[in-house]
């Protein structure tokens, strides 16, 4: 069951996206371009034939019907080998 503190961090991204690939370059080294456009992107991923995956966020960079990155954000309070798993996914 999600946290207080699960949520906020999830709405914190949903009210300010370009908070996820601003952490990717500066915390995590990823090439992304600081002026990209930036939007929320529908929650719901698919890896057919399994069920929907129901991200906490998810956030497109790039033009509008071509971006370059889509940012999946999952927001985890403790390490869980079970998790571990169904992150990469």
């Amino acid at each position: 069951m999600p946290s207080e503190w699960h949520d906020a961090f999830v709405r914190l991204i949903k009210e300010r996206p370009a908070l996820a690939p601003k952490i990717l370059r500066e915390v995590m080294g990823v090439d992304l371009q600081p002026d990209s456009p930036v939007r929320l992107a529908p929650e719901v991923l698919n890896d057919r034939p399994s069920a929907d995956l129901i991200t906490d966020n998810m956030i497109l960079v790039g033009p509008e019907g071509s971006p370059v990155r889509a940012v999946i954000v999952e927001v985890q309070s403790d390490e869980k080998q079970s998790k571990r798993r169904q992150i990469p996914r």
